[in-house]
C-alpha cells in the first residue's frame, strides 16, 4: 500500500509545512520516528524495505522545502532506519541520505540506548545496574563487552558517515532508567552513562537530547516532574552539563 501511505505522508507535511511556515529559524522539523519494517526491529529483511523508508525520508525534504516562508531553509532532520546507528551506517542496508535543495540544513536522527540491559532492562536477573570499566574492575554488575570503548565505536561511526560529509546527527533520545532499587550505587553509574555518553556525541559531531518520559517514580528516564515543573534528579542534570562542558573543552584543544 505505498502509493496510499506516501500520499497521506506528503498531505500530511504539506499541512504541517504550511501552518508553521511563519516560524523562524528555531522551529526545525522531524519527518518521522523509529520506522521499521512490522514487528522486525532489526535490519530490514531486503532493500525494499530500506527504499520505503529512503522515499519517505525524500517525500518529507521535498514537501518542506516546497513550503512558503521559513521552510525553503528550514533545518530538516530525516531518521535513520529505526533510529538505530548499527543499521543506519552500514552501506550494505541501502539508507540514503535524501537530496535536499538548502546547503547545509539537514541532520540525520538516530536513538541512542546501550547496552541495553543497562539503559532499559530492568529485570533484575537478566538486566545490569552498573556500566563501563571501572564497574567491571571493581566486580559490580556490569556488562564487560560494553564499556566507554563501545560508545566510542558508536559514535565514529555516525561521525565517519554523516559529521565528516558536513551532515550532523541528531541523537534525539538517549538515557538509562533509575534502578537504585536494585542497588544504590547505580545512581553513580548512571550520572557517568550520561556524562560520557553526552561528551561522546557532542564530540562525534552530533546533537545530544536526553529522552525524558516525565513519569516521577522509579524504573523510568525522568529528569523533570511534570506536575510540578521541577528537576527531579539535579545530580543527573549536572552529569548531562557536565558532559557537554567536557566536549567544549575537548575541542577548545584542538
Amino acid at each position: 500500500e505505498q502509493a496510499a501511505i506516501q500520499a497521506k505522508f506528503r498531505r500530511m507535511w504539506e499541512q504541517i509545512a504550511d501552518r508553521f511556515q511563519d516560524y523562524d529559524q528555531h522551529l526545525v522539523f522531524e519527518g518521522m520516528n523509529e520506522i521499521h519494517e512490522h514487528g522486525n526491529w532489526n535490519a530490514p529483511k531486503d532493500l525494499s524495505v530500506m527504499n520505503n523508508v529512503n522515499a519517505y525520508n525524500q517525500i518529507f525534504v521535498d514537501t518542506v522545502r516546497a513550503a512558503g516562508g521559513e521552510n525553503p531553509d528550514r533545518v530538516l532532520i530525516c531518521s535513520g532506519y529505526n533510529t538505530n546507528i548499527n543499521i543506519t551506517t552500514d552501506p550494505a542496508n541501502g539508507c540514503k541520505v535524501p537530496k535536499d535543495t538548502a546547503q547545509n540544513r539537514m541532520m540525520v536522527s538516530l536513538h541512542y540506548y546501550d547496552p541495553y540491559d543497562f539503559t532499559i532492562n530492568s529485570d533484575p536477573e537478566k538486566g545490569v545496574w552498573a556500566w563501563g570499566k571501572a564497574a567491571v574492575k571493581a566486580g559490580d554488575k556490569a556488562l564487560a563487552w560494553h564499556t566507554e570503548d563501545s560508545t566510542d565505536a558508536s559514535m565514529k561511526k555516525l561521525h565517519d558517515t554523516f559529521a565528516t560529509k558536513g551532515i550532523p546527527f541528531f541523537i534525539g533520545e538517549y538515557g538509562a532508567i533509575d534502578k537504585t532499587k536494585q542497588n544504590k550505587k547505580n545512581q553513580a553509574y548512571r550520572e557517568h552513562w550520561y556524562r560520557y555518553v553526552t561528551k561522546d556525541i557532542k564530540t562525534a559531531g552530533g546533537v545530544p537530547v536526553v529522552w525524558d518520559n516525565g513519569a516521577p517514580h522509579e524504573d523510568t528516564f525522568t529528569f523533570v516532574n511534570r506536575k510540578t515543573n521541577t528537576v527531579g534528579d539535579k545530580q543527573l542534570l549536572q552529569a548531562v552539563k557536565d558532559g557537554y562542558a567536557d566536549a567544549e573543552k575537548e575541542h577548545k584543544k584542538k
